[in-house]
């Protein structure tokens, strides 16, 4: 028996009659009757009070409910997804909201069609955001396609439903850009299928909306570039890029059961590659009708399809003749598969005149070279590239030499492309360099493993005394005396107080014909050991980069000691 029980059975009045087994007296029966009914009709009140109680909070619930009801929507106003709308930012006008999804978009390529990055992100916040997407053009003037790869037999049914969706999908895309020239990348992925999609999408989504293509960029396999081939340079009137870069697999032949040679079926007139609009063209020249291209129009040049195949040299040298307006020069000369020419017929002949050109980035084969043949008295900006040195002397030398006048800022080349010797007299050609880089042109900026034991290592404190002298400044040669940015992707000779002094001497400001070091980076062939070079010039290093590597504990080179044994991970 709980508490509230047994408090209650202490409050009932005691009756003796319970105490006995006597039999209750007639007279006691008749009080006791009485003492019941008197508490029966206060029950019955009790009842009724609770009934009417009830029956009022009824209708004070109802009513509750009624209010509710009546208040619902005036509440939704106020609900705290409601009352975000009414934040500074939906204050702001309809036309700077734009703007500012306008400034969201991509910088450096075209948006996807994915739904976590704008424009399709911003249309999924709120009602009145989707609204301001969907009806500013400028959000969907710009798209990337990819097209689905082949998911196999088990897929084919899901890989149709996919294709019709995302095709629908690039249509309503399309109709929000409204009347805006288009840029569209594409890319179809090397894939089995023997359905071409992705020429279904060029003939079908892409080319109805031709006449507002600005800029192009595709990927995919030569066959499926068909319905572009056929197109006339009339029917673009606003194409100013075009990038066009083609798969090569061993594959090609199966999957268009066509003979693996390559053939040339753009238009005789040269199609949307003759636009009188275009300035930018990214291609190789053995795809195309060169002879049809207006290269005098071009700012922008990329002779490298992607593949690594340069265009034939004939085409090659024809075409940089005419292109006199270039700003930009990517140029692969000659691929190992084309016939070599004799490269002392290219230098015989007349210079190649760039007068406006800028950058340049060249990657070549050492048995043939026109670099030395370019003239570029403007060029600030150079990537250099040759897979070997045997070639003596360096084309990028005679190059530098051929163009003494030219101001350049910016050089990034490798061991690989020149001498150890050649490298310094390139230098002594850049008295106005202000960014140097060592490591490959071509590649992601790591590191790359060079060898101690190489020979004639260009790499060394050597080449940092010529930077900054270290005795007697005034009457030492100093090249490059304004270079400000130094990045050595190489592993190199150095040693860590050469690299310490070189440091001293540029920021020291002891030398006033020298400018001080906004970057330097540098790689050393050995370990880290004890000394910290950061916290010894950390006085010196105020506003400078420095980013020292070393090897990692797990590298082995030639002379190792650890050559022969398990590696850590071997073992684990």
């Amino acid at each position: 028996m709980d508490r509230e029980s047994r408090e209650s059975d202490s409050d009932a009045p005691p009756v003796p009659q319970l105490a006995t087994n006597d039999s209750t007296a007639e007279a006691e029966i008749l009080k006791i009757k009485t003492i019941l009914h008197a508490s029966d009709e206060e029950i019955r009140k009790i009842d009724e009070e609770i009934l009417h109680t009830q029956a009022k909070l009824r209708e004070l619930r109802r009513k509750k409910e009624a209010l509710l009801q009546s208040t619902k929507n005036y509440r939704a106003v106020l609900s705290p997804a409601r009352v975000s709308l009414s934040s500074p930012i939906y204050r702001i006008p309809r036309d700077v909201m734009q703007e500012i999804f306008i400034a969201c978009l991509p910088q450096n390529r075209n948006p996807s069609m994915c739904s976590d990055e704008p424009p399709m992100l911003l249309s999924q916040v709120s009602s009145q955001w989707r609204d301001i997407a969907r009806t500013t053009p400028q959000l969907w003037a710009a798209v990337h396609i990819a097209v689905p790869t082949d998911l196999g037999e088990s897929g084919a049914a899901y890989l149709e439903e996919l294709i019709q969706m995302r095709f629908a999908a690039v249509d309503e895309w399309l109709e929000r850009s409204g009347a805006l020239p288009l840029s569209i990348s594409a890319h179809e992925p090397t894939s089995s299928t023997r359905k071409p999609y992705f020429s279904t999408l060029l003939q079908h989504h892409l080319i109805p909306v031709c006449g507002r293509f600005q800029h192009l960029d595709i990927m995919a396999y030569d066959k499926s570039l068909s319905p572009l081939q056929h197109l006339d340079e009339d029917k673009t009137p606003l194409l100013k890029s075009v990038r066009l870069r083609t798969h090569s697999s061993p594959s090609y032949a199966d999957i268009w059961n066509v003979t693996a040679s390559r053939t040339v079926n753009w238009k005789a007139s040269g199609g949307i590659l003759a636009s009188p609009s275009l300035r930018l063209l990214q291609v190789s020249l053995s795809d195309i009708r060169w002879e049809r291209v207006r290269w005098s129009l071009l700012t922008n040049l990329d002779l490298d399809d992607g593949r690594g195949n340069g265009p034939p040299l004939r085409p090659t040298i024809e075409a940089l003749r005419q292109a006199k307006s270039l700003i930009s020069l990517v140029l692969q000369p000659l691929s190992r598969e084309t016939a070599p020419v004799d490269n002392s017929e290219v230098q015989e002949e007349r210079p190649i005149e760039l007068p406006s050109l800028k950058r340049l980035k060249v990657q070549e084969h050492p048995e043939l070279s026109i670099l030395p043949r370019l003239r570029t008295p403007l060029l600030q900006i150079l990537f250099y590239r040759r897979f070997s040195t045997s070639q003596v002397p360096s084309p990028l030398l005679q190059y530098l030499t051929l163009n003494a006048d030219m101001t350049l800022e910016k050089l990034t080349t490798d061991h690989l492309s020149i001498s150890a010797v050649e490298l310094v007299e390139c230098l002594r050609c850049c008295s106005s360099l202000r960014t140097l880089r060592l490591g490959d042109a071509f590649s992601d900026g790591s590191p790359v493993v060079y060898g101690i034991d190489a020979p004639n290592h260009p790499l060394n404190d050597n080449l940092l005394e010529l930077f900054a002298p270290e005795s007697s400044p005034e009457s030492n040669e100093v090249i490059c005396p304004n270079i400000e940015d130094i990045e050595i992707r190489n592993e190199g000779l150095f040693s860590e107080d050469g690299v310490a002094n070189f440091i001293r001497r540029k920021q020291g400001g002891l030398n006033g014909r020298i400018s001080k070091l906004r970057s330097f980076k540098v790689s050393f062939s050995k370990r880290q050991g004890r000394r910290n070079i950061k916290m010894e010039l950390a006085s010196l290093c105020e506003g400078l980069r420095v980013d020292l590597n070393y090897r990692h504990r797990g590298h082995r080179s030639s002379i190792s000691l650890y050559n022969g044994l398990p590696y850590s991970w071997m073992t684990d």
